[in-house]
This record gives C-alpha cells, sequence and structure tokens, in this order.
C-alpha cells in the first residue's frame, strides 16, 4: 500500500493553483526524530485568549518597555491615546497622541517611553507625556534606540537625527546626518545588531555608532549602501539577530549583519501582488521563530526561521485580526482590529471562536494513473477536550479547482 506525505507547508500560488495545492492555515510543520512514522508531525499554531480590549477600531502599535527595576510593563497606542496595560489586562491611560494609521511607534530609552505617530515626537517619562523640543528637524517619521541615544528620522524626508546620550528629552540641533546614499525619502529607521538601519523608498542604509560624542556620534558603514528598499512603513519587524521585512520590489527578505538574503517563495510574492499586506511582526512557540506578513484580505503568511517553510495564519478562514506582538508577562501578546489585546497561548480557541485549522494535501499521484484511495489516516491527539473536535474533509478531482461534498466525522470526546 502506497503511503504518500498529505501537507508539510502553504505552497499554493494563486497565479496557478493547479500546479500545487498544498496549505497549512493555523497549523505548522515540525520535524521528527530520524526512525519515526513520518518526516513531519503538523502541529497547530497558537490560540489566543483575551487579555484585553482599548478603545477604538485600531491599535496603531504595541510594544513592551521594561520600567527601572526591569519589570515589565505593556504600551499600546490607540484611539489617540499611550495606554498601560498590566498582565492582568488593566489599562492606565498615559495621555493623548496623535491618531494615525501605519506611521506610528514605540521605542525606549532607559525607563522612558518613546513615541512618534502623525509627524510628532512624544516622551513618557513614568510621570508626564511632552513633546520634546525638536532639533534639526519637527516632522518625525520614527523612533528607536541605538546604543545610549534615541533615533528620530525625518517624515518624507532623508535626515536622521540622535538625542543626546541616555536622554530622550534633548535633541540637540547639530546631531543629525542626512542619508544621501540615494537620493529617496526614508521610511522608517530600525536598530537591528546594534546599528541603525535606515529602510528608504528604494535603498537601504546602515549607520554605526561611533564611540565619539554629539554630532560625530554615527556615520555610514562603507560599503552598505543596499539597493532594496522597504515597501511601506509597517512591514518591517525586528528578529533575533536581525530583521525580517517586505521590499519595495514586492519579495520578502531577511536582514542579518551588513546583508539581506532573500526568504520568499513565488507563492509569497503572488500573495504580495495581489493582496494587501499591512505589518509585519514576529513571535515564537517551543523553538519555533514564526515571521509574520499580515493581509486585510486573506490569512497571513508566517515562515517558520527553524524549517525555512512556509504556513499560513487565519482569524477563522480569513485575515488575521492581529496586526502587532510584543514578548511581555511571560508570553506573547498580539493587538489588532477592534482593539483586542490578546495572549497567544496553547488552546483551541481563537479569543472568542474556535481556532480551526486546514490542511490541504498536494495534487496525489501513482505513476500517472487513477487510483482508488482505500483509506486515509491521520494520528491525532484527541479525547483531551471536554468539547470534542471534528475533522471535516472534501475531495478535489481536478486539482484543487472544484470541490466534491463534505464530510464529516468527530475526533473523539473526552477520554475516548
Amino acid at each position: 500500500m502506497a503511503s504518500l506525505e498529505f501537507a508539510t507547508k502553504s505552497t499554493r500560488d494563486a497565479d496557478f493553483t493547479a500546479a500545487t495545492t498544498e496549505r497549512l492555515i493555523n497549523l505548522y510543520a515540525e520535524p521528527l526524530a530520524e526512525g519515526a512514522q513520518a518526516r513531519f508531525q503538523i502541529k497547530s499554531v497558537l490560540g489566543s485568549q483575551s487579555l484585553t480590549t482599548l478603545s477604538g477600531a485600531f491599535v496603531r502599535a504595541l510594544a513592551m518597555v521594561p520600567a527601572s527595576d526591569l519589570t515589565d510593563r505593556l504600551f499600546a497606542l490607540a484611539d489617540g491615546r499611550l495606554m498601560q496595560i498590566d498582565a492582568a489586562g488593566a489599562l492606565t491611560d498615559r495621555g493623548a497622541v496623535d491618531d494615525c494609521g501605519n506611521c506610528s511607534s514605540i521605542s525606549s530609552n532607559g525607563a522612558d517611553v518613546t513615541i512618534t505617530a502623525n509627524g510628532k515626537y512624544y516622551r513618557w517619562n513614568g510621570t508626564t507625556l511632552n513633546e520634546p523640543t525638536a532639533g534639526a528637524f519637527s516632522s518625525f517619521g520614527s523612533v528607536d534606540f541605538v546604543g545610549g541615544y534615541t533615533m528620530l528620522t525625518e517624515r518624507d524626508g532623508r535626515r536622521f537625527q540622535w538625542s543626546a546620550l541616555a536622554n530622550a528629552n534633548s535633541l540637540p540641533g547639530l546631531n543629525f546626518a542626512t542619508a544621501e546614499g540615494r537620493n529617496d525619502p526614508i521610511i522608517r529607521g530600525l536598530a537591528v545588531n546594534g546599528n541603525f538601519w535606515i529602510f528608504k523608498s528604494t535603498s537601504i542604509e546602515i549607520w554605526a555608532p561611533t564611540g565619539q560624542a554629539n554630532e560625530n556620534a554615527f556615520s555610514q558603514i562603507p560599503g552598505t549602501l543596499i539597493e532594496t528598499g522597504l515597501r511601506s512603513f509597517g512591514l518591517v519587524t525586528k528578529i533575533p539577530s536581525g530583521a525580517f521585512f517586505v521590499g519595495n520590489d514586492g519579495k520578502v527578505f531577511l536582514a542579518s549583519g551588513a546583508q539581506i538574503t532573500p526568504a520568499s517563495t513565488p507563492a509569497v510574492e503572488t500573495a504580495i501582488a495581489q493582496g494587501q499586506p499591512t505589518d509585519c511582526y514576529y513571535y515564537e512557540d517551543e523553538g519555533h521563530a514564526f515571521c509574520v506578513i499580515r493581509f486585510d484580505d486573506r490569512p497571513a503568511w508566517v515562515l517558520d526561521l527553524s524549517t525555512n517553510m512556509w504556513h499560513e495564519r487565519a482569524t477563522g478562514t480569513g485575515a488575521w485580526r492581529a496586526t502587532s506582538s510584543a514578548r511581555a508577562f511571560g508570553s506573547w501578546i498580539v493587538a489588532g482590529n477592534g482593539g483586542t489585546v490578546e495572549k497567544l497561548v496553547r488552546s483551541n480557541i481563537d479569543g472568542a471562536d474556535p481556532l480551526i485549522r486546514q490542511a490541504t494535501s498536494r495534487t496525489l499521484y501513482i505513476e500517472g494513473n487513477r487510483f482508488r484511495v482505500m483509506l486515509v489516516e491521520f494520528l491525532a491527539r484527541v479525547g483531551r477536550s471536554a468539547s470534542p473536535a471534528s475533522m471535516l474533509m472534501r475531495v478535489s478531482r481536478d486539482g484543487g479547482l472544484t470541490w466534491g461534498p463534505q464530510r464529516s466525522t468527530s475526533m473523539g470526546a473526552l477520554g475516548q
């Protein structure tokens, strides 16, 4: 009897769905030890449970900023407010900021929380929220922290400036430079591996601390002009020892050291070209490191750095509502549409909804002949929940273009 591997990743390309139908939605592949029954087990993504709900339809940014005693503090921008969230989900309003979609960022300098939104720069010092006096320019695009300095980019410009050392409230007028390797505007600045990566519309420049002070604190690393830009403000995220981003050419890249390497597949590039990518973010699950490209109009595409394979993540079977992530209080937290703030947990529930997993096999061939499938066997953990799960199956005879009637079976009640 032939044994065929069902699915290990998402590879279906919307440009030509018959080429390969293989998809994993809310599932991902985990390698098994040599000698196991298969090469991979198919594992569920983490579900979620509600932590709190913020006012407003959208969460613009989410970040964990340690307090002076290094305890976790979670901050979010939503509905024009800076909100602090504690481990129990209680909210504290820290003040008003401009509301700005796809142009808001949160960072820190010591215990200070730094924010850019709609061209303005804010600092919350634990007591008050203020707008520091502008230095080299007064319209701000993004904020991050490198080597004791708060780094600010010019909105729609080519300049960036840095604060006084360890003082996010002081912006000396001479502490600036121009990213002029190419005549394209800065979209966002990001701290990567202790350097400052300046993502522009068609290029990237990498600047590093010099060890000198004031206006001489940063210089460009020679030979680090990269001829690839950033597609949009939200389509870049930090990962351990690097960054993950969508380029202006619609391809996906990993950044590490002073180089970028391609990470996308034709299916992912088709989704970016045809869809509405909005955000990139990162989270982890039991040794797996996940880089997410979130879409408004389809499930998110997720790269597992441990296997270099892609899967998809959905709310129900559509777009994943999460738009940002942060690690706080010992868990990964995601926030997104509807003001939701949720903790990722090992669960069959996604917020208030069931976590629906979907696996689509590749088209099965045996020596080019028609054949009958006598048995489809799934080895799964069952009987572990008081709410029994169901398995639904449909079959396509034409490469995934049309599908037959749905068949269903119980996966076992508690104790079975």
